[in-house]
């Protein structure tokens, strides 16, 4: 039987969900997958199963949810709080030292946005929200890396905390233009489920190996 794309199962096991539904799942888009193969080219399948793939995550993912309960929910929350603190202990030090070698090299160290220079605020701001992004994936992928059982879940629902988190922040950051402040939790909430997808991408390619 023609076998669907590996990495979207890879990602839809990531979900979490229990396993004998998630099987259930997996098994129909599968089956359906190989028949469409037959008759309409694996081209055509692929695009199916991709689509149908991006249909069943949220159900695999509610799912996941349901089972969680106060042991599951108390081990996200650690996940989350382990990653996060990393991630600022990372920043403080790239910080600290970024901030050593200015002084050393005597260049200025207090930087102020030019509110009065529109464009040169836009660029300011468009590399606080690259670097926001590059944060956010390493968020994503460092809960996805020590969650073990339900990788991608875990970095969706860590980027969908932090997301709303952030968008509480910003309803009280009226300095900002409201184009930046809509686009933090979108940049945050996307950046770390990317995070989890490449981890569960990479783990998987190393362990491809092993089975073989």
């Amino acid at each position: 039987m023609t076998r669907p794309p590996s990495t979207v199962e890879a990602l839809l096991e990531a979900l979490g969900a229990e396993r004998e539904f998630r099987d259930g799942v997996l098994g129909d888009l599968a089956e359906e997958f190989a028949a469409r193969a037959d008759g309409d080219g694996s081209a055509t399948a692929r695009r199916w199963y991709r689509r149908e793939a991006l249909r069943a995550a949220p159900h695999l993912l509610f799912n996941w949810s349901r089972r969680l309960g106060v042991r599951g929910g108390t081990r996200l929350v650690g996940v989350i709080v382990v990653a996060y603190a990393s991630l600022v202990v990372l920043g403080l030090a790239v910080g600290g030292i970024g901030y050593a070698a200015l002084r050393a090299v005597g260049a200025p160290t207090n930087y102020h946005l030019p509110w009065g220079n529109p464009i040169a605020a836009a660029l300011m701001l468009s590399a606080a929200l690259a670097l926001g992004a590059v944060i956010s994936i390493l968020n994503g992928y460092l809960v996805a890396r020590l969650d073990t059982e339900a990788p991608l879940a875990s970095a969706v629902a860590c980027g969908l905390a932090w997301g709303c988190i952030e968008i509480i922040v910003v309803m009280f950051a009226h300095q900002f233009p409201m184009w930046y402040r809509l686009a933090i939790p979108i940049v945050v909430s996307t950046g770390t489920a990317a995070g989890g997808v490449i981890a569960v991408l990479r783990n998987r390619k190393r362990a491809r190996p092993a089975i073989g």
